[in-house]
């Protein structure tokens, strides 16, 4: 047998170590998970309506936002609000070609994107 596993003061140490392992593990992933920062977007009426949020749907304040077209160019950029949504005219980006890819950034680093397809832009914006 193993003098390991009949030390007593071993296996309390040892079963300390994971429990504070398995502690800090746990609070690191959830630390992570905060920072992941979410974006939806959608056409409505004559805007891109741009909604910004961290996991527990927790709003992304003042958060930047960019518009870029099918070749990576910016056309349009703007701010979410104190309720994580970001309004941008799609006049401001006309004519619009193609898909539109909507960025939008925690200012650390963190970022996502979502990619608003052209059949939803109205034909009046082409």
């Amino acid at each position: 047998m193993n003098h390991v596993t009949h030390n007593p003061r071993i296996m309390l140490r040892f079963c300390l170590f994971l429990s504070i392992s398995a502690v800090l593990f746990t609070f690191g992933v959830a630390k992570c998970q905060a920072h992941k920062i979410n974006v939806f977007a959608v056409v409505e009426k004559d805007s891109l309506v741009v909604e910004g949020y961290f996991p527990g749907n927790v709003k992304a304040q003042n958060s930047p936002v960019e518009v870029l077209d099918q070749s990576g160019a910016k056309v349009a950029q703007g701010q979410t609000d104190t309720t994580g949504v970001c309004k941008i005219r799609l006049a401001e980006m006309k004519p619009i070609k193609g898909d539109l890819k909507v960025v939008i950034s925690t200012g650390d680093g963190h970022k996502s994107e979502y990619v608003v397809k052209a059949a939803e832009i109205p034909s009046s914006f082409k």
